[in-house]
C-alpha cells in the first residue's frame, strides 16, 4: 500500500516519542488554542521548545517554534508571527527535531532501499544492436533481465532476451548489446532493474516502499542527529537508539530488498 510523506513523518515522530497531533480550534497572528492540550499537559513547559507545523489547510508546511504554553487554555504562542491557520486544521508539535530533519531522514532512506522497476529501451541509433540504460543503472548488477515486448494491450507478450552484454560507453553510461537480431518495428526491449525509492518532496507525494522500511532507515538518520548535538550525557543513549534502528533497517532490508542480478556472460563468439 502506498504511503505518503505525511503518513511517514508521522510513523518516525511516534516511534521518537516526540509527537503531538491536534487540530486548531482558534488562532491568531502568533498564538495556536487547542483544548484538548489542556488534559495531555503535565505542566507550563510541557510542549516550549517544540516545533509546531501546520500539517493541512491554507498555510500548510508552516513551522514554528513554540515559546510558551499554557496549561489552562490550551494556547500554545509561537516565536514569530505566521499565517493564520483556521479552525480546523491539523498540526504536529515535533518536540525532538525540525520536521525538516525527518523529511531529509526519509528521503535518504529512501534512497537506501530499493525495489524492481521496468523501462522500455530504445536503440541508441536506428538498426543499432546498442541500448542505452536508464541513468539510474550505474552498475551492471542492477539489471534483473531483459526480455523483449511484443504484441498491443491487452494482448502483449514478452520472451526473455538469450544474450545480452552491458558495457560503458566513453561518457560512462552502461549501455545494453544485443546479438545480432532482426525484431519487427511493433517489438520493444524492456529491461527489469534494481532502483531506488525516489525522494518525497511534499506531504501528499506517496511511495510504495514498504512503511516500516522506511521508518527504520529515517530513525538511523534522524538519532544520528540528535546524537551530534546532543549533551555529553545523552549522546551515548542516542547513539545505542542508532545502532538499534540500524540493526531493524538491516533486517528489514534481507526481508524487503530484491537481490543483484548474477549472471555468467558467454562471450558472443561462443553462441
Amino acid at each position: 500500500m502506498a504511503t505518503t510523506r505525511k503518513e511517514l513523518r508521522r510513523q518516525v515522530g511516534n516511534a521518537l516519542g516526540a509527537l503531538t497531533l491536534g487540530t486548531v480550534q482558534t488562532a491568531s497572528t502568533a498564538t495556536l488554542t487547542d483544548p484538548t492540550l489542556i488534559d495531555r499537559a503535565t505542566t507550563e513547559t510541557e510542549y516550549v521548545r517544540n516545533f509546531c507545523l501546520l500539517a493541512s489547510g491554507a498555510h500548510a508546511g508552516q513551522v514554528r517554534r513554540v515559546v510558551s504554553f499554557d496549561p489552562d487554555s490550551g494556547q500554545l504562542t509561537m516565536a514569530r508571527e505566521w499565517g493564520v491557520p483556521a479552525y480546523g486544521d491539523e498540526y504536529e508539535l515535533h518536540a525532538l527535531v525540525h520536521p525538516d530533519v525527518i523529511h531529509r531522514a526519509i528521503n535518504s532512506a529512501l534512497g537506501a532501499c530499493t525495489r524492481i522497476a521496468r523501462a522500455t529501451l530504445s536503440p541508441i541509433l536506428s538498426g543499432s544492436r546498442e541500448y542505452e540504460l536508464p541513468s539510474i543503472i550505474s552498475r551492471p548488477s542492477q539489471v534483473v533481465n531483459v526480455h523483449w515486448g511484443y504484441g498491443e494491450e491487452p494482448e502483449t507478450r514478452e520472451w526473455p532476451l538469450a544474450w545480452y552484454a552491458i558495457t560503458p560507453n566513453p561518457d560512462l553510461i552502461l549501455r545494453l548489446r544485443l546479438r545480432p537480431v532482426a525484431p519487427s518495428a511493433a517489438d520493444r526491449l524492456i529491461v527489469t532493474y534494481i532502483a531506488p525509492y525516489p525522494p518525497l518532496e511534499t506531504d501528499e507525494a506517496e511511495c510504495w516502499c514498504p512503511a516500516e522500511w522506511a521508518v527504520a532507515g529515517a530513525l538511523v538518520d534522524v538519532y544520528a542527529h540528535i546524537a551530534s548535538r546532543a549533551t555529553s550525557e545523552d549522546v551515548r543513549r542516542y547513539e545505542k537508539l542508532q545502532y538499534k534502528a540500524a540493526k531493524t533497517f538491516r533486517r528489514l532490508s534481507l526481508a524487503h530488498a530484491p537481490r543483484p542480478a548474477r549472471r555468467v556472460q558467454l562471450p558472443e563468439e561462443g553462441l
